[in-house]
């Protein structure tokens, strides 16, 4: 497993992890039936997201499909989209969970007793953060379960608590693990040292040296996620 200390902007970094295609079928084989039809369709998801592309997977509707219909095919697509994003965002979190060793890949000017530091501060500030929004989520959960139970059809206000509670309990886990049980293995990288100061480029200039950091790691998924925490910054 590879994890890759990024840097973004202003001093500040990212930890980010790309599942291989071992990685993703294995993920894959341990669901049956409709889960692993449910998780083919969030990892299609995940990658449209990543790569700023249209998988096909959503087939336009007839124009005899009735509003009812089109109303819940749209919310649908919405809730897969927002389930993609939030499992590209806690994966690293989560494959912690099942991991005893691991490379950290850094820039080649931050030394390896730097990048673990920030690394572990990083983890401890996810643990933490994910602790207490698993707490709210949990009474939220506990709130919207009984509250909801009589009205007819699927309660999706209590599906939506209780996704996220067994997301930020997975990634409180994670976090926890990588600080106290997996052993770190420091790799310098050239490729990453380029993303400093993307925030002194033009957008066009900014992108296409993402792009090519991406293109020299072989990660698919870094430049959506390098834009994203970006954006985030300047916020």
């Amino acid at each position: 497993m590879s994890v890759y200390l990024v840097p973004t902007s202003n001093g500040r970094y990212a930890l980010y992890y790309e599942a291989n295609d071992v990685e993703t079928e294995q993920e894959g084989e341990r669901s049956r039936g409709f889960l692993r039809r449910w998780f083919e369709e969030v990892r299609a998801h995940v990658r449209e997201a990543e790569l700023g592309t249209d998988t096909g997977l959503v087939q336009p509707e007839p124009l005899s499909t009735s509003w009812l219909h089109r109303s819940a095919s749209w919310l649908r697509r919405r809730l897969f989209r927002w389930m993609a994003a939030f499992v590209a965002e806690q994966r690293l979190l989560w494959q912690l969970r099942r991991r005893t060793t691991s490379r950290l890949l850094h820039p080649n000017d931050l030394k390896s007793d730097m990048a673990h530091d920030v690394m572990r501060r990083l983890l401890k500030r996810d643990g933490d953060r994910h602790l207490r929004w698993l707490v709210l989520d949990a009474i939220g959960w506990a709130v919207t379960g009984p509250l909801f139970f009589f009205i007819p059809g699927p309660n999706l206000v209590a599906y939506y608590f209780g996704v996220r509670c067994f997301g930020h309990y997975f990634s409180h886990r994670g976090a926890r693990r990588g600080l106290s049980k997996v052993r770190w293995q420091g790799v310098a990288s050239a490729p990453l040292t380029r993303l400093r100061n993307l925030l002194e480029l033009d957008p066009v200039s900014r992108s296409q040296r993402i792009r090519e950091v991406s293109l020299a790691l072989g990660l698919e998924g870094l430049t959506w996620f390098v834009e994203r925490m970006v954006l985030r910054s300047t916020r």
